[in-house]
């Protein structure tokens, strides 16, 4: 008999207390819920730090790559510049100071076969005058 009684006094106070409120027998204990809040934060502080390590390797890499694209920007420009004074002749100007250098226009340059080519096609010429072919 006291089974009973004590059977139908907890479905009364299931019954009577709200929906959402289950009965503290039916509740996860606490320390579960620490432990699963730990544990997401654990999770999340490993994720961010391999973030960083990610950033920080890429920002390594970013460097190398600007300090790459900058050496070759320099070569181009000194490969420019020399082609500059050995194709024009003339003056070339550097850093103030005026140097002579002369061109050779007896020889072929990188454009002398589609020039010849296009002079015939389209002016009907056969040979340029001296100085200019460069």
């Amino acid at each position: 008999m006291d089974d009973i009684i004590e059977m139908s006094l907890l479905v009364n106070q299931y019954h009577g207390s709200s929906v959402s409120d289950p009965p503290k027998s039916m509740e996860e204990p606490s320390y579960m819920q620490k432990h699963d809040l730990n544990t997401r934060l654990s999770s999340l502080d490993t994720e961010i730090q391999g973030i960083d390590e990610q950033i920080r390797k890429l920002t390594a890499l970013r460097e190398t790559l600007i300090s790459e694209k900058e050496d070759l920007s320099k070569q181009r420009n000194r490969v420019n510049h020399t082609q500059l004074a050995q194709g024009l002749g003339g003056v070339v100007r550097t850093k103030g100071k005026n140097k002579l250098s002369t061109v050779d226009y007896t020889v072929s340059f990188d454009w002398s076969v589609q020039l010849q080519v296009t002079m015939k096609k389209v002016f009907n010429i056969s040979e340029f005058r001296l100085c200019q072919k460069g």
